[in-house]
């Protein structure tokens, strides 16, 4: 008996290539929602970003205005936090109008 597995002639290897790459709806549909986390993920470490440079003026305006150093800290990094989901909740309804 021969053990050697059957070849592959190169019609059915290009078929069952084309089925794999071909698009269907569920990868479209992944590839859609991976990409929309992927935008959310960059906008929160923006938020984080610009949360830290809150802190930083929040700690120097209480300093300045003689208050405690860690509620200026805390106020400023909520405030600067706020603005920033505010401003990605306007570019997220911004960007679901235009269909991106």
């Amino acid at each position: 008996m021969d053990k050697t597995p059957p070849r592959m002639d190169a019609n059915h290897a290009d078929a069952i290539a084309r089925a794999f790459l071909q698009p269907t709806p569920e990868r479209e549909a992944n590839r859609e929602r991976q990409a929309r986390e992927d935008w959310l993920e960059r906008e929160k470490r923006k938020v984080a970003g610009v949360a830290l440079v809150g802190m930083v003026i929040g700690a120097v305006i209480a300093h300045r205005l003689g208050h405690r150093f860690t509620e200026g800290v805390i106020w400023g990094g909520l405030a600067v936090a706020a603005m920033g989901w505010a401003w990605i909740g306007v570019r997220a309804r911004r960007r679901r109008a235009s269909g991106g």
